[in-house]
Formats: structure tokens, sequence, C-alpha cells
């Protein structure tokens, strides 16, 4: 998930990203703009004292809908109007999800979002492609960045094994007439 910006200092062992993502879509859809850098800040779109009712909601998900993008999605977006709304209730969603401790033995449908989060556990998927597929499916365009998060691991002129080990994926929302980053 993006935010490499820790001031902790991370596990070489351990990569920021999956080194093979199983969810596989693709970074930006042909009908989308080209992702640019925002152009407007957060605050021009987005208040969370606006979203209470939305992210209540989407906490309040019951897990049965979790083994279909149809009856997730339109649970999340049930009476919501707006991309925003839309968006804001699925990163609450997925947010709240306890992924480490959800036990995926009875998952019936290999392409549902249980099974979706069950490859971010096993890191054969990441939260920033599980989003992107969720924003997609609620109609909010969604790219991927990827690239390498400069931490406070990085130091100038370390070697290209512990670079790699910086790499990162990263989502960005189309919604305003605007790309926003968001995980």
């Amino acid at each position: 998930m993006g935010g490499s910006t820790s001031s902790q200092k991370p596990n070489n062992d351990i990569l920021a990203e999956p080194e093979s993502e199983k969810i596989s879509i693709p970074d930006v859809e042909p009908h989308y703009p080209p992702p640019y850098p925002p152009r407007r800040s957060k605050r021009d779109v987005f208040l969370k004292q606006d979203y209470v009712e939305v992210d209540e909601h989407a906490k309040q998900a019951p897990e049965s809908l979790n083994n279909s993008w149809k009856d997730l999605t339109e649970y999340l977006t049930e009476g919501l109007t707006t991309d925003v709304q839309r968006l804001r209730s699925v990163f609450i969603w997925l947010g709240s999800q306890d992924i480490e401790g959800t036990n995926y033995e009875n998952i019936k449908d290999k392409n549902s979002p249980l099974a979706n989060m069950k490859l971010i556990k096993d890191r054969q998927g990441s939260y920033a492609v599980m989003f992107a597929k969720l924003c997609r499916a609620v109609n909010v365009p969604c790219a991927l960045v990827r690239g390498y998060g400069k931490s406070v691991a990085y130091e100038v002129g370390d070697d290209e094994d512990k670079v790699k080990t910086l790499y990162n994926i990263w989502t960005t929302v189309f919604v305003q007439d605007n790309w926003h980053n968001v995980i």
C-alpha cells in the first residue's frame, strides 16, 4: 500500500509490495484521462465531517457480502450519488477489513473480494490494486502508479538490491475533474 513515509526503518527482508501481483488489472483504463499530479488540495473536494454517515454504513457491511463484488459494491454505494461518496465508502470499507485476522478456508469464488483479501494476506496481492478494483467497480476512475518509495531507509547511492525493497504501488482517483492520490 502506498505511503512509504514511515519514520521507522523497515525490515529490508520484507518488500513494500508483493513481488508477484495475482490480482491483475490494467494500471490505467483506456477511456480515462492520463494521470497527472493533483491540481487542487484534498480540502477542496473532501471534508471528513461530511461523510460520517457514509463511513458508518461502510463499516457495517456484513461479512457475507465479501463473497460477491456485485453484492458488496451495491451495498457500499446504496443511496450514494457522487464519486466522492462512492470513493469514501470503498476506502473506509477496505480500511476496516481485518485482512490479517480473517479465516479464508471457505472461499467459494476465487475472484471474490474475500479471495482478493486472502491474496493480500499471503503477499500475493496489494491493497492498492484491490482498492483500484473496488473503485472501478463503483465507477470511480482509478489508476495505479508504480515506482519506488524512498522512505527514511533510503540513502543516496544505495545498491540496487536495497532500492528494490522500496518498490511500491499507489492509487490515484479521478474525482471532480482532477486526479487525487489516495493509497
